[in-house]
Order: C-alpha cells, then structure tokens, then sequence
C-alpha cells in the first residue's frame, strides 16, 4: 500500500460527512449553553464568592462538568422527545465491542505521540525562552489540597469523557460542516478542543489526540468509540499523575 492510498484511508474526505451528519444548529446551541453553565459560569460564581482551597469552591468547579452534562441531556431530550432519540441525535449508534480491548492499548499509541509532540513543543519553547507554564491538571494533581486531587478525578473520569465528546466530536464538528468541508471541520473542532483546555504547553499534544479521536468518530459512525478512547486517556493519565504525586509526597 502506498503512503498516498494509506492515509486515505486514515484522513477524511469530500463525502465523509454523510458517515456522521450534520448537527442541528439547536442542539448545538443546548450544548454551548449547557458547556457555559458548567464549565464557566459555576466556576466563576465559586471563584467570586468562596475562598480559594476552600472544599465547597472546588467541588463546585468538579461537579461544573456534571451539571453541563445533565443540562445537555435534559435540552437535547425537550427536543427529541425520548432518550432513544436522544441518543441517536448525539451520535451514540452501535456500540463497539472491540474498543473494550483494545481501547487502552490504542490509547497508550495515541498518548505517545500526543506525549512526543508536546515534548518538542516544550523542547522549543525552552530554546526561545518562552515559558509554557504548567497544566492546570499537573496544578491540580500536584496540590497540597486533597479536594483538588478529588476534583480532578471526578471531572476527568465521569463528566469530561462524555460531555466534551458530544459537545466537541458531534455538536461542533456537525455544526462546522455546515459551513466548512469535512478536513477543515475536523481541524478547528480538534483545535476548539485544545484550546479548552488552557494549556499552551499541551496545546499541540491537545490537537493531534482530538483530531485523531475525530477520525476514530467519523470512522466508526459511532461516538462510544472517541468515548471509550478518551475515557482510556483520562484513566491513563489520572493513574500517571497520582504515581508523580505519590512520589512527590513519599521522595522515591
């Protein structure tokens, strides 16, 4: 197979929209306002009216992601009527046995590549002399108070994998075809993505795995397999940062 045919079949093209459709531009807007009332609206109100470290402030910004998930589905279902319709509008259509054994194995690929591109992102960085600064789940992972390290888990295992992939992979993407082709939508629904997550240093590592969990969407014609990949991820992840923190806190 040469390079040309094989990412052909990797990377898609004119006609790939039809593998997961275009998104109803009211659902998407259910999913912004739903991302809005968690992601921003309830962390500010804790950041505005509760001292910082304090446990009620940052259980408040954990359970942010599960609000904007409860909101989204309680919208979308107004709209479609039942929850099988509901479910279906979102982009979760047959389930893929085969990602419940080889998802983590996948994952750990994906996580390499991600992981190398954000070393030589930082690599460059260092040599320009521009700070990159830390990510805010290193912060979280690495803090003295043990209610941040809570609300790190529950937001990475329980509200992220779900929320952030039907409002990312479906409900933006679906909108942009309407007004893009399907590369250029897969590209800035992976750089929104990215972007979210407020860490320059990640940013490229953070583009790359969401474009890549795009394909696995458009691919499978389903959204349990990006599900499946990025509930890997964070479990990966959280299991790595807790081994840095435990470390840290016993000096091996």
């Amino acid at each position: 197979m040469s390079i040309s045919s094989g990412l052909k079949t990797i990377l898609p093209g004119p006609g790939d929209e039809h593998r997961t459709g275009k998104t109803d531009l009211r659902l998407t807007l259910s999913g912004a306002a739903a991302f809005a009332a968690g992601y921003i609206m309830l962390p500010a109100i804790a950041a505005l009216l509760l001292p910082p470290g304090s446990m009620i402030r940052v259980m408040m910004a954990a359970v942010g992601p599960l609000l904007s998930l409860i909101m989204m589905f309680i919208l979308v279902k107004r709209y479609c009527g039942s929850f099988r319709k509901c479910m279906l509008e979102l982009g979760f259509r047959r389930f893929p046995e085969k990602m419940l054994y080889c998802g983590l194995p996948v994952t750990g690929l994906i996580m390499l590549a991600g992981g190398a591109l954000t070393l030589v992102w930082g690599y460059i960085g260092a040599k320009l002399n521009i700070d990159l600064g830390t990510p805010p789940t290193v912060e979280a992972a690495m803090s003295e108070n043990i209610w941040d390290v809570a609300a790190l888990l529950i937001t990475a295992l329980l509200a992220a994998p779900l929320f952030e992939e039907i409002f990312f992979r479906r409900m933006l993407y679906g909108t942009l075809l309407r007004f893009v082709p399907v590369r250029s939508a897969v590209l800035l629904a992976s750089l929104a993505f990215s972007v979210m997550h407020m860490s320059l240093l990640q940013l490229p590592g953070l583009l790359l795995v969401g474009w890549i969990w795009q394909i696995f969407y458009i691919r499978s014609r389903t959204l349990w397999s990006s599900v499946i990949l990025h509930f890997c991820n964070n479990l990966i992840a959280a299991a790595m940062l807790l081994l840095m923190r435990f470390s840290e806190y016993t000096n091996i």
